[in-house]
């Protein structure tokens, strides 16, 4: 449970940042101060974590989810196949599909008006 929850917090992090680790870490020094907020976050985030891991340890955070496992059916069969029936080109390619269409759903914004101007 700790994996799936742990990469949530972390992609609503990169989500409402616009950053990832490394884009962001280059945007702090580039001196861009929503940058550095993000990278502090981070670190407080893991130091914070450092302190409750004993705590956590002992948790159902910790429990193994059954070994590896795919998205959709691969070919591989030494892997458990959360979605069997769908393959997993259709299912990346649904989800590619549905991506484009939230793009094209956005409201265009002109550059001008992100910059300032």
């Amino acid at each position: 449970i700790g994996v799936p929850l742990g990469g949530a917090i972390l992609g609503a992090g990169w989500a409402i940042s616009g950053f990832c680790p490394g884009t962001g870490v280059v945007a702090a020094g580039a001196g861009r101060k929503d940058a550095l907020l993000f990278v502090l976050g981070g670190l407080l985030g893991a130091f914070f974590f450092m302190l409750i891991y004993g705590i956590l340890e002992s948790t159902v955070l910790f429990s193994p989810l059954g070994g590896k496992a795919t998205l959709a059916e691969t070919g591989v069969e030494k892997y458990t196949t959360l979605v069997p029936t769908v393959p997993a080109l259709v299912l990346a390619g649904g989800i590619a599909v549905l991506f484009i269409v939230f793009a094209w759903a956005l409201p265009e914004r002109r550059i001008e008006s992100l910059n300032g101007e």
